[in-house]
């Protein structure tokens, strides 16, 4: 039954607007066959009680007449007609009495009594002398509406109820349909107006919009309502900004990768002419050559460094992390080895990592993670006016081994906190590109990890970096 429903509503016609308007008109039809089948019973009681009421007025004018009084045959046929029964009856103290005979015994098939029938009698009653296919005799018992009788008996034909009856179902029936249909355009006009034709706007504009999201011309203008369609049409113009920026984004970020990657191999024989240039220029004895060489030989390098690391975040992902048990002290021992210090302010280290604690990540990607996070510290502490304090911590948590970089620089600036971790927008010194801590934290997930901003004030900033511990 569920099955033959579904695949009924699933042929009914694509457009929403057409379901709407069959369903409405079916929906109607239910409730009018439910009003429908008491007004049917009721038609056919108040049928039966006019039919008890004209029968009911004859006897009353022979009771006048006299109880002695004769009654021709025709006229018996007459007051019978009129009333449109076949016989009539009075029932008063107990006592039966045939008012008006009927022209010959009839067998009575049916018989009901007014005074004691239910609704469901009714309906029941109602429904067998619709579909009835003989004339069946009705004896109906029912109250006296005129005098003090007691009850009154009428002998009928069931032919002219069972017209009637017929007749007011088929005009209950037009009436039904055309309200129906009535009320199904009405509805469909009236929600087509305020539901389908926007849900079709707002679905065209979303086909266009995913066949060409860079186009401007094609986020929806969202109109003034303040419904649900509203809201969804306003929250949908705002999605397709947030897309369209997006993209844009990517877009320019795509372009300027592939520059780099065009100008990279020009570049780098430019700063190694230039590397060769400032060694050859090392080997001077003047001392002010002596003196500013080596700051040339480190600016070269961060470009060149930089340049690298551009080149490392624009590619598709990074290569997939070997993970192998480390020893993290020797591991902290290489970055320091490898980090230089500025000569123009004196930046002290500070380590307190157990030789034994060891962790389950790759060495080289752990590395890079480990040498963002102190190189960034040092440029920070380097512009500062105090000596400056780098002091790295590891600690076991669980399965976890908890690894903090601290420094006692100024701390990170309010607006870079939240795009921190985002490639070109989350540098916290001029000139800097937010890729160092980008790549920590994409390398540090990819290992099963994470890099987070722990604490960061005027005392100084604490990053902590968490990686698996070693089984």
């Amino acid at each position: 039954m569920l099955e033959s429903a579904r695949a009924w509503i699933a042929n009914l016609p694509n457009s929403l607007s057409g379901r709407l308007l069959v369903l409405t008109i079916i929906v109607v039809m239910i409730v009018e066959v439910l009003v429908f089948v008491p007004s049917v019973a009721r038609h056919r009681d108040e049928w039966l009680m006019e039919r008890l009421g004209a029968a009911q007025i004859a006897t009353l004018a022979l009771e006048v007449a006299g109880e002695q009084a004769i009654v021709p045959d025709e006229l018996r046929r007459q007051i019978l007609a009129k009333a449109e029964v076949k016989g009539v009856s009075v029932k008063r103290d107990n006592t039966r009495q045939l008012i008006l005979p009927p022209d010959m015994t009839e067998p009575i098939d049916v018989q009901y009594d007014l005074r004691t029938e239910t609704t469901l009698d009714m309906i029941a009653a109602s429904f067998g002398t619709l579909v009835s296919r003989e004339d069946r005799m009705l004896r109906v018992v029912g109250p006296g509406r005129y005098g003090g009788d007691d009850t009154i008996e009428i002998i009928v034909s069931e032919q002219p109820l069972q017209q009637e009856l017929r007749s007011f179902a088929l005009r209950i029936f037009w009436l039904s349909l055309f309200i129906s249909v009535a009320t199904g355009t009405a509805i469909f006009f009236v929600l087509n107006s305020m539901m389908v034709r926007p849900m079709r706007r707002i679905t065209d504009n979303m086909m266009a919009f995913r066949a060409n999201p860079e186009d401007a011309r094609q986020v929806i203008m969202p109109t003034y309502r303040r419904d649900e369609v509203g809201v969804a049409e306003r929250e949908l113009a705002d999605m397709q900004k947030t897309i369209r920026e997006a993209l844009n984004q990517k877009s320019r970020l795509a372009a300027l990768g592939t520059a780099m990657s065009k100008i990279n191999h020009d570049l780098r024989n430019i700063l190694a002419s230039s590397q060769l240039v400032v060694d050859r220029l090392a080997g001077l004895s003047d001392p002010t050559v002596q003196k500013l060489s080596p700051r040339l030989l480190k600016t070269i390098d961060r470009a060149i460094h930089l340049t690298t690391q551009t080149l490392q975040y624009g590619k598709s992902e990074e290569a997939a992390p070997v993970i192998q048990s480390v020893r993290l002290c020797d591991l902290i021992d290489e970055v320091k080895a490898s980090t230089p210090l500025p000569e123009a302010r004196p930046i002290a280290w500070s380590l307190d990592v157990p030789g034994d604690l060891q962790v389950s990540a790759d060495p080289d990607q752990l590395y890079r993670v480990m040498m963002n996070l102190c190189q960034n510290a040092i440029q920070i502490l380097e512009n500062q006016d105090q000596d400056g304090l780098l002091r790295v911590t590891a600690t076991p948590n669980g399965q976890m081994v908890v690894i903090d970089v601290c420094d006692n620089g100024p701390g990170v600036p309010e607006r870079a906190r939240e795009n921190l971790f985002k490639a070109f927008s989350g540098s916290v010194r001029p000139g800097g590109t937010g890729l160092g801590l980008a790549i920590a934290q994409e390398l540090a997930r990819a290992q099963g990890g994470n890099v987070s901003l722990l604490k960061t004030d005027e005392t100084g900033t604490v990053f902590r970096v968490e990686i698996p511990k070693s089984a």
